[in-house]
């Protein structure tokens, strides 16, 4: 099993960022938020592993990536590189273009998918599955009680009888 990725997303919905931090889980490809610490919802977003790129702050090194919040899943953005010869002395730095066309904005106005966000929010729930499995099972007790009132009690001590071997 894999530890979880501390990971700081930045948020862009409309003209405001807002910076969270999150857990991201490199088998599913999923970040997991929450807005305060006492909240029990999670948001769920849909991350590209090639999207998350390091940031600097003082000593440390922080996983950043940017969130789209109308389409709920992680995007590209301007990155600076830096290009360096052969003996090891850099010579400019440059900026890598969005993979996709000239006329992507950094922001959407779209709103937000709500089946993309049921999908992320509930059906990735382990608990949603646990519960709705345990809903479909039936105690031993229960099934006995069902199968004795259907066959009634006198065919189920003949029946009982006959497996240990009497013969009534």
């Amino acid at each position: 099993m894999v530890k979880k990725l501390g990971l700081t997303l930045l948020l862009l919905d409309k003209h405001r960022i807002f910076r969270l931090k999150a857990k991201y889980d490199s088998e599913t490809r999923l970040a997991e938020t929450k807005r305060r610490l006492t909240e029990r919802m999670v948001q769920r977003f849909e991350v590209d592993p090639d999207h998350i790129y390091l940031e600097k702050k003082g000593l440390r090194l922080l996983n950043v990536v940017f969130i789209d919040n109308a389409q709920l899943k992680s995007m590209k953005i301007k990155t600076p590189v830096k290009i360096e010869d052969a003996t090891g002395t850099k010579i400019e730095t440059k900026e890598i273009e969005v993979p996709v066309g000239q006329s992507v904005k950094m922001h959407t106005d779209d709103p937000i998918d709500q089946k993309k966000s049921t999908l992320l929010g509930v059906l990735t729930e382990k608990s949603f599955w646990k519960a709705l499995i345990e809903k479909r099972k039936l105690p031993l007790s229960t099934m006995l009680i069902l199968l004795g009132a259907g066959m009634g009690l006198y065919h189920l001590f003949v029946l009982i009888l006959r497996a240990l071997g009497a013969s009534v």
